[in-house]
């Protein structure tokens, strides 16, 4: 317990670090910065959720709304960077990743409250065909249904929205859902062993290569425990998959399973004797390993994005032509085949400060004590910090959506008040 909480303080330690070094950088929009700001200057900001809790999000959504911002789909932003139509002066973009179930919880009842609209890019293989209808903001306003009840139902139902939750949503005009990739994922990069598959791993599955993608992920994590783990990037950053030789996985995953299995790695040693059984290995027989070849990485993203596409516009009815980078990590490559699958508009992150590789993102998304390498953000981002006209509408910049605060208009914080609000968030989710 106590190595698990100095373990969550040094991380959100990191995280302020990266936060200051972003805002030192000038990494965001110029109105974040201004001390006075009183319009914004052509530009279309595009804030960045996640997961969202009622207090706070309802007072981004007052603070919108009270000072008449305009929140467009991404269809109006495409046609305002291809200068097809001009956007209004107060017009923003809300977008949500990976389709939480605080989206139907919490954000799309407070959303519909306000009269504003929201963009989530979700991932298919996430998404479950459970038709129980579950409660959420607006039964507790209209029925009396307990928060801690709606809050327990939505963990029964499971860690992401639904199909019938994103059916109601994306019919009502509140939520659009485009892609965020087919599986999320991510690929081995090199033959470095940077750590095992252990049961902490677990907390963060769908950010660990497996060998197939399937619906019961974690049990199948459970039968390679023990496995080495290596360099890993997201799949559509581009790099080439590193396949290791599945006679050494089988040997590492024996050993942990002849020696107590999950209570293998409940001693010390038991990275060092892991490391022993690679050696030995090693010394007796010839890695069999490959990395796959361009055809086949080519192939393996074009999956990505066109099944994405075809899945999402088959359950819901709409049509998905803006897709948002898992990890925040694309590439050259990546672009030029989601164009060619028929998307218009490739979202992203924020830069990185030294305009290469951003290391936010890869203390953000990665699992425990294993590296996300072989990825930049700096090349296809480099010199953007916001959205105006006639930029390139495949490389479409966010923000956090901290930062909704230091948009022009009354109420606005200060960054000081911005930071410390930030850092409290952080510390009471690890109270929780």
């Amino acid at each position: 317990m106590i190595g698990n909480a100095l373990s969550g303080i040094r991380t959100n330690f990191e995280k302020a670090v990266c936060e200051f070094k972003f805002l030192k950088n000038h990494s965001y929009p110029d109105f974040v910065y201004a001390t006075q700001a009183s319009e914004l200057r052509e530009e279309v900001p595009v804030f960045c959720f996640h997961s969202v809790e009622p207090l706070e999000f309802e007072a981004q959504l007052k603070f919108l709304a009270a000072n008449e911002y305009q929140t467009l789909r991404a269809d109006n932003l495409h046609e305002y960077l291809t200068r097809d139509k001009k956007v209004p002066s107060k017009a923003v973009l809300l977008t949500f990743d990976d389709g939480w179930q605080d989206l139907w919880t919490v954000a799309y009842p407070l959303l519909r409250k306000y009269g504003l609209s929201a963009l989530s890019f979700i991932v298919p293989k996430w998404i479950s065909d459970d038709e129980i209808h579950y409660p959420n903001l607006s039964d507790h306003w209209d029925n009396g249904i307990p928060l801690d009840e709606i809050q327990q139902r939505a963990r029964d139902c499971g860690q992401y929205i639904t199909w019938r939750q994103a059916r109601e949503m994306q019919a009502s005009g509140v939520i659009d859902f485009q892609s965020h990739s087919m599986t999320h994922s991510t690929v081995f990069t090199s033959d470095k062993i940077v750590d095992f598959l252990n049961p902490r791993s677990f907390k963060n599955e769908h950010k660990i290569p497996v060998l197939k993608p399937t619906k019961n992920g974690t049990q199948q994590l459970r039968d390679l425990i023990g496995i080495p783990l290596y360099t890993v990037a997201p799949r559509l950053s581009g790099a080439r998959r590193y396949y290791d030789d599945p006679r050494l996985r089988d040997a590492c995953r024996k050993y942990v399973s002849a020696n107590g299995g999950v209570r293998f790695f409940s001693k010390r040693s038991w990275r060092k004797e892991l490391e022993e059984v690679v050696v030995k290995y090693k010394s007796k027989s010839e890695i069999e390993d490959r990395y796959e070849s361009d055809a086949e990485r080519d192939a393996a993203i074009e999956y990505e994005l066109a099944e994405s596409k075809a899945h999402i516009e088959s359950r819901l009815g709409n049509t998905v032509e803006h897709l948002c980078y898992p990890f925040f990590a694309g590439s050259e490559l990546a672009l030029r085949i989601s164009r060619d699958c028929g998307y218009k508009t490739n979202f992203w992150g924020w830069q990185a400060p030294d305009g290469s590789r951003n290391d936010y993102y890869g203390m953000e998304h990665r699992y425990e004590q294993v590296d996300i390498t072989d990825f930049s953000v700096g090349e296809s981002l480099a010199g953007r910090r916001t959205n105006r006209f006639a930029d390139d509408p495949y490389r479409v910049v966010r923000i956090p959506a901290d930062y909704i605060f230091r948009l022009p208009g009354n109420g606005r914080q200060t960054l000081s008040q911005i930071m410390f609000n930030k850092v409290l968030r952080n510390l009471k989710k690890l109270g929780h």
